[in-house]
């Protein structure tokens, strides 16, 4: 009877405070402090130090969901607060990487669309031929040399170099295809009146990345001036078609990470 009463007195053991858990938290704070301090500006990568705290607030809240198991702790300052810190941690450094990415995505679809519509207007004014290389494009200044790079590559935008007027024209074709993250093949392609109907233009693409691989998805322009993304699995019945139409307009046919096609195509356009 003594023993019962002893233990009705002493009643339920307090509960502890996670300290693992605290720091998890306090990880996740100094995560938010340097997202706010940070200039919100596009295109800008998530700091370097925000993803370390988030890693850290991942390991050490996984040390706090397992410490002192058998232990009471507080409903606010134990394992429930090392699971949030744990998510959010994660989380306000993946979300701001994932919108950059987008960012980075539209900004290529941009590119690619501001070189298909230059294409057009030139069309337009040659009687449907389209031109030979970017490089006349961008002596006509049709389009911003900054659009020849390729934002999701991580690299900063192309900038021609202070002697670029002096160069040939042939040099400055080449400086241009050395440095374009797209390759065009639009050379030779015609949307002239009665040439080819504007399903068969669809067909045609004149723009894709530099390292597109025929079983990788990527973005591509066409002749139509549309800009469409194209899934791998469809690349190389897309390839086929593009060939096809190409075979009609007497061009050579196209293939992906090669330089034996790259060079047909210059060929044609220096003849």
């Amino acid at each position: 009877m003594t023993n019962q009463i002893q233990l009705n007195l002493t009643g339920p053991q307090p509960r502890s405070i996670n300290w693992l858990a605290v720091l998890a938290a306090a990880c996740v704070l100094g995560q938010v402090i340097l997202l706010a301090a940070q200039p919100r500006l596009p295109g800008q990568p998530t700091s370097i130090r925000i993803m370390f705290l988030g890693l850290a607030a991942l390991l050490i809240g996984s040390f706090a969901l397992i410490y002192q198991v058998k232990v009471r702790q507080s409903l606010i300052f134990g394992r429930p607060l090392a699971a949030v810190a744990m998510v959010a941690g994660i989380m306000l450094f993946a979300v701001p990487n994932v919108k950059l990415y987008q960012w980075m995505k539209d900004r290529q679809f941009a590119h690619m669309q501001a070189i298909a519509n230059a294409c057009l207007a030139y069309a337009s004014r040659n009687h449907g031929a389209f031109p030979p290389s970017l490089a006349v494009l961008l002596t006509q200044k049709a389009f911003p040399v900054s659009d020849l790079s390729d934002p999701t590559n991580g690299r900063s935008p192309y900038i021609l170099p202070s002697d670029a007027k002096k160069l040939s024209a042939h040099k400055f074709d080449q400086l241009i295809r050395q440095n374009s993250d797209f390759r065009y093949v639009g050379s030779g392609v015609s949307n002239a009146v009665n040439r080819l109907s504007p399903a068969e233009l669809s067909k045609v693409f004149i723009l894709y990345k530099t390292a597109q691989l025929t079983g990788a998805g990527g973005p591509m322009a066409f002749a139509d001036g549309n800009v469409r993304y194209i899934y791998g699995d469809q690349m190389a019945q897309t390839l086929k078609a593009c060939n096809a139409v190409r075979r009609r307009m007497n061009l050579p046919p196209l293939a992906f990470g090669g330089k034996t096609t790259f060079s047909h195509t210059a060929t044609a356009t220096q003849k």
